[in-house]
């Protein structure tokens, strides 16, 4: 994967997640009861840790997901390489295509924030994540065509070099929207 490919890291704080998806109390796993934070830290000081991502046979397990989690409170990096990813749908809610396991680490760990990808309605991620959209996101879904996608790392809007008309003579929305 380039850079070009990558997914921008959204640092979304940690509480808001937990807010909106309470991956502790009413867990999304098949066969696995409410838990705590806690219960994380004892499979931790246990040695009680589960390495592999999680497999159909293994899905009903309670403690296989907790031990999972533990083992991403000890190895996980919260550093945007292996980020949870995560789309805004409609009626302003967060569904988690990947990553449960990853936000309830960074949680139990005490993260205050949670490197993401996000996905779908980006425009309503302020609202919604307590976070404000990446500008190369609203760059390059009104302004680019997919081809010519903006670089990962933003430069082409945090940078003052950044052309203030497009190469066609139009005006970038981030200009419209006074973004930038």
């Amino acid at each position: 994967m380039t850079d070009d490919e990558r997914p921008i890291p959204t640092p979304v704080p940690t509480q808001r997640l937990l807010d909106l998806l309470d991956p502790f109390g009413l867990p999304p796993w098949d066969g696995c009861h409410p838990f705590k934070p806690v219960d994380v830290l004892r499979h931790v000081i246990r040695g009680d840790l589960h390495p592999h991502r999680i497999l159909v046979s293994d899905y009903e397990d309670h403690d296989i997901h907790v031990a999972r989690i533990a083992w991403l409170v000890v190895h996980w990096v919260n550093n945007g390489l292996d980020m949870p990813i995560v789309e805004i749908a409609e009626p302003a809610r967060l569904v988690v295509h990947d990553g449960y396991h990853r936000i309830c680490a960074a949680a139990a760990r005490g993260d205050a924030t949670v490197l993401v990808d996000v996905g779908g309605l980006v425009d309503e991620a302020e609202a919604l994540l307590g976070v404000p959209v990446p500008c190369c996101d609203l760059h390059n879904r009104n302004c680019e065509s997919p081809a010519e996608l903006c670089c990962w790392q933003c430069t082409e809007t945090a940078h003052d070099t950044y052309p203030t008309r497009h190469n066609d003579g139009s005006r970038c929305v981030l200009e419209q929207e006074n973004l930038r």
